[in-house]
């Protein structure tokens, strides 16, 4: 994917790289689009949603900061593969001019954010510090997607890991700032 781009990855290339047979990957994936699409999932799970799910003590507001932290971490340590990861996001041309928008993996990761993002609102909410009136399925969609829009401007160059951390959690504070209580209002000033 890094090197070559979603379009150029072909099911025999990634065949011989992983020494198999096309078609046990094929019986195994369904198609490149299976197959890179669990790639990236693996790879988002076991790199930051397994740390934040097995770290001890981690609840409610310090759980969703730490998963901010963690995605920014994660694009420093790789960042040719999330650059190259965004260009599937947005879909690349193929040779022949037509628009690929590559095998959903930013819903797949978008969803994944959203259920962890969410876990750790209502846990917020269970603890009293969060607005009971609050739609927290749609609170975690906005924070979700604050982080695919930082992530945009890190990959276009205008944040460096850094400034993807900052901006995201700028953006989940100013969001919930008003709804939270306690000690959660108190991280977010």
């Amino acid at each position: 994917l890094v090197e070559k781009g979603y379009s150029a990855l072909t099911m025999r290339a990634l065949a011989a790289e992983c020494r198999v047979s096309v078609p046990t990957l094929y019986r195994k994936f369904g198609g490149k689009q299976e197959l890179v699409l669990e790639a990236v999932k693996d790879q988002f799970r076991s790199a930051i949603l397994g740390q934040v799910l097995d770290a001890a003590g981690l609840h409610g507001h310090t759980r969703l900061l730490r998963l901010i932290e963690l995605c920014a971490a994660e694009i420093g340590r790789m960042p040719d593969y999330y650059r190259a990861l965004l260009g599937v996001f947005v879909g690349e041309s193929s040779s022949d001019g037509n628009s690929d928008n590559g095998p959903g993996a930013a819903t797949a990761i978008n969803a994944e954010i959203m259920a962890e993002v969410r876990r750790s609102l209502q846990q917020m909410r269970e603890a009293g510090d969060l607005a009971d009136w609050l739609d927290l399925d749609v609170t975690a969609q906005r924070i979700a997607a604050e982080g695919m829009i930082c992530a945009m401007q890190w990959g276009s160059g205008e944040l460096g890991p850094e400034g993807y951390r900052d901006a995201y959690i700028f953006s989940t504070c100013m969001l919930l700032l008003g709804v939270s209580t306690g000690e959660a209002r108190l991280a977010f000033l």
